[in-house]
């Protein structure tokens, strides 16, 4: 069982949105919006923050480090993504990420979150997600999130709103 890490089984929108308990709300929801689920660099994404609050060139500087790095100590470990990996186990699934993004990046989000102790391994690369799926003639499940599938060129054979409910998924379609 191949999973993504990011937005599933670690939440990147839920952690930005803790920043509602220290920014005003206008100012989260438009950080959320502005990091486009993580698809913003984050050079870009320093540089719409120093547009927007006033910084200069040297706040944004270390503003990319905090951002690479800051967001992994504010992840919050969800219990009921360990509980669907440690049911998928038992129902003799062997679960391993497959994700996007830097090397360092996505192993720090796996030993702070503690699915690296869950997962059997990992891969990083760029261009594991649906699509890879779909090529390696893989069933997948998108994470949608409330929003709408993005391409028209194929489908995800079935869409969650939660990881734990792909996994439900995965796990009543056997394989």
């Amino acid at each position: 069982m191949a999973i993504g890490l990011e937005d599933g089984s670690a939440s990147r929108n839920a952690t930005l949105g803790t920043a509602g308990a220290i920014w005003p709300s206008a100012d989260a929801q438009w950080l959320v919006a502005a990091d486009r689920d993580g698809l913003e660099s984050r050079e870009r994404l320093a540089a719409m923050l120093g547009e927007r609050f006033g910084l200069d060139s040297g706040a944004e500087a270390g503003l990319v480090a905090e951002l690479r790095g800051g967001l992994v100590r504010q992840i919050i470990p969800d219990a009921a993504v360990t509980r669907a990996l440690r049911d998928a186990r038992a129902a003799g699934w062997v679960p391993f990420v497959v994700t996007n993004g830097t090397e360092e990046q996505q192993e720090r989000k796996l030993r702070h979150t503690g699915l690296d102790r869950e997962v059997a391994g990992w891969v990083i690369s760029e261009g594991a997600d649906i699509s890879g799926a779909r090529d390696a003639g893989l069933p997948g499940v998108w994470l949608h999130r409330g929003r709408p599938w993005p391409l028209t060129a194929f489908r995800p054979d079935h869409t969650a709103d939660s990881f734990p409910r792909a996994v439900r998924i995965v796990l009543a379609a056997g394989g």
